[in-house]
């Protein structure tokens, strides 16, 4: 079901969802810019997108005590082409996006991070998820960037397109 979202305002709804889902792995922090343009979207399917992209990264630290810090903002893309994206060829315009990066663990890592091979490790093992998370991503007309944190952590950025961006066609 489409409908309008404000990212930062789902971010707050999700906070205690997201502690609870967190708990014992890691900690949370935020820091959310109020009053984000909206985004068109399925909010459910958003809901879902983001407890799955915090926990991911919460057992990305391997059981090893850390925090997971989340940041929503708004950014301009040039269009020019982005590294290490995944998801919609991104167009000339203001997106809404929320990154999740945690700051990494004491162990060698790749350059840069490989979503499609990270696994998460528990009693059975299960996959990152980036298929479904990188179909939700398509289906909003977004993109998802991933990168290293300064720390060497993992950086996963996912752009959504404003409404005000989107072609009155695709709205």
């Amino acid at each position: 079901m489409c409908t309008t979202i404000e990212l930062s305002r789902l971010l707050e709804e999700l906070d205690e969802t997201l502690r609870a889902e967190i708990a014992g792995l890691a900690t949370l922090t935020s820091t959310l810019t109020p009053g984000l343009p909206p985004v068109d979207g399925d909010a459910e399917k958003m809901r879902e997108l983001l407890v799955m992209l915090v926990k991911n990264a919460a057992h990305s630290l391997r059981q090893r005590p850390g925090v997971v810090h989340v940041e929503s903002g708004i950014t301009h893309h040039d269009g020019s082409p982005l590294r290490n994206a995944f998801g919609a060829t991104p167009r000339c315009g203001p997106y809404v996006y929320v990154e999740i990066s945690d700051p990494g663990i004491a162990v060698a890592a790749p350059a840069e991070p490989d979503p499609m091979n990270e696994t998460i490790s528990s009693t059975r093992k299960r996959g990152l998820g980036f298929a479904a998370a990188l179909g939700v991503v398509r289906r909003h007309g977004g993109v998802i960037t991933t990168g290293r944190t300064p720390s060497g952590g993992s950086r996963l950025r996912v752009m959504m397109p404003t409404r005000e961006a989107l072609p009155v066609s695709a709205r």
